[in-house]
């Protein structure tokens, strides 16, 4: 064979290994890219479905004014629903319709957990004895937590359409001490960021400034909490992911000392990787009440004084 054949059978077959290649990845890589727009669909019938519950509840008390009880620390909150003088409905529709206003805003939803109306009714049927610490408290979630029949996608494609089987420990305690877990928010792709963006649910913006971004990775829930859609929110931190929004969002987080919480129940990016992430939970700060400082390590912000 002269050497002008040897090289031309030589670059046919490089071609035909390079077009094999594409194929191969494009077959790979097109079931992912199609998982995105269906996991967009869910969350706008999801997003439906909870404003259709906050109008029912809204229905049972039309004259419902929510902004005194938005304005509640979460303590006089718990304190209020334990001695019934707020109604576990009011409260979940307060909340439910003000996280919807503010997901218009700076898109900090990722889901709505739709048991909890269930869950709420359960509440009701309980005696004042079996009635746990948070009794009638809505709970907003970061994505990893896992929630039963739900994803916890880490902005990745790979992890839709592969809702947890059960809900994580974190979740459970939370329900089982009276929590009304009801969204989950949004995070960067992987959790490796102090932005929060992924490639399916977009851009989360901060909610004090539309130009700024809330921080990650648990930015859905510092944007959420900034704006008063949330009351408590649970997040993850290794290097700064409840810090940061803390900071950027102008909120109070609180960042436990490592594996002090279970950690089952909670995903991770890195397939196999036994994380280090430590549980923290963020609670907004009513501006108009504190004066607030950095710790002295710079971590979070953290309320030091009342003021009038």
């Amino acid at each position: 064979m002269s050497g002008v054949a040897w090289l031309f059978y030589s670059m046919l077959v490089l071609l035909l290994l390079a077009l094999l290649g594409a194929a191969l990845f494009f077959w790979q890589h097109t079931p992912a890219r199609n998982k995105i727009p269906r996991a967009q669909r869910r969350r706008v019938v999801a997003l439906q479905q909870m404003e259709a519950l906050a109008k029912r509840l809204r229905q049972q008390e039309p004259s419902l004014d929510p902004k005194p009880i938005l304005e509640l620390p979460l303590e006089t909150l718990v304190q209020k629903l334990q001695d019934e003088e707020l109604s576990v409905e009011s409260v979940l529709c307060s909340y439910l319709e003000e996280a919807l206003k503010v997901h218009q805003e700076v898109n900090c939803l990722t889901d709505f957990l739709g048991e909890c109306e269930e869950q709420l009714q359960a509440l009701k049927k309980l005696r004042k004895t079996e009635r746990g610490l948070l009794y009638g408290v809505p709970v907003s979630l970061k994505d990893p937590y896992d929630c039963k029949g739900h994803d916890s996608t880490c902005g990745l494609t790979q992890f839709l359409e592969k809702p947890a089987a059960k809900d994580g420990v974190i979740v459970q305690v939370l329900k089982a001490q009276g929590a009304i877990p009801f969204v989950k928010t949004n995070i960067p792709q992987t959790l490796y960021s102090f932005d929060c963006s992924n490639p399916i649910y977009g851009q989360t913006l901060n909610a004090l400034n539309l130009k700024k971004t809330p921080g990650g990775s648990s930015g859905g829930e510092g944007a959420l909490l900034a704006k008063g859609g949330s009351i408590l929110g649970m997040g993850t931190d290794t290097a700064g992911s409840i810090r940061v929004p803390a900071s950027f969002c102008g909120i109070c987080g609180f960042r436990t000392t490592g594996y002090r919480l279970s950690l089952s129940g909670v995903s991770s990016a890195v397939k196999g990787k036994i994380s280090d992430k430590l549980l923290s939970v963020l609670v907004p700060i009513p501006i108009q009440r504190y004066t607030c400082q950095p710790s002295s390590q710079g971590h979070f912000t953290q309320p030091l004084s009342e003021t009038d």
